[in-house]
């Protein structure tokens, strides 16, 4: 996961390898409006969306090297100052990151 976070150049907050979990730092989405509108419902005014602009999350490895668990968490947020309740999560994003994770773990068997 950490050779995984520095390839896409994500900033680590914590990392508690007793427990399995690491936060990236939050940071911008900078992907086109297409996708970061399909990741989170930050509520929308007059049908037009706003879109989620930054995202903060966190991944939780349970498990040993014959079998493991993975679970990413993350928090969607608007610049908009009308998307002040936040962003629901569409779970999109979390399985995006997921399979990269999950590919990268089958790949160093």
């Amino acid at each position: 996961m950490i050779d995984l976070f520095a390839e896409q150049n994500i900033s680590i907050a914590t990392i508690e390898r007793a427990s399995g979990i690491i936060v990236a730092t939050p940071g911008y989405l900078g992907e086109p409006f297409e996708k970061v509108v399909s990741y989170a419902d930050c509520g929308s005014y007059a049908k037009i969306p706003y879109v989620a602009s930054r995202v903060g999350y966190n991944v939780r490895v349970k498990g040993d090297s014959s079998r493991s668990t993975l679970r990413v968490n993350a928090v969607f947020q608007s610049a908009n100052a009308r998307a002040l309740d936040g962003c629901n999560t569409k779970n999109v994003w979390e399985n995006k990151i997921g399979a990269m994770i999950q590919q990268r773990a089958e790949q160093a068997r």
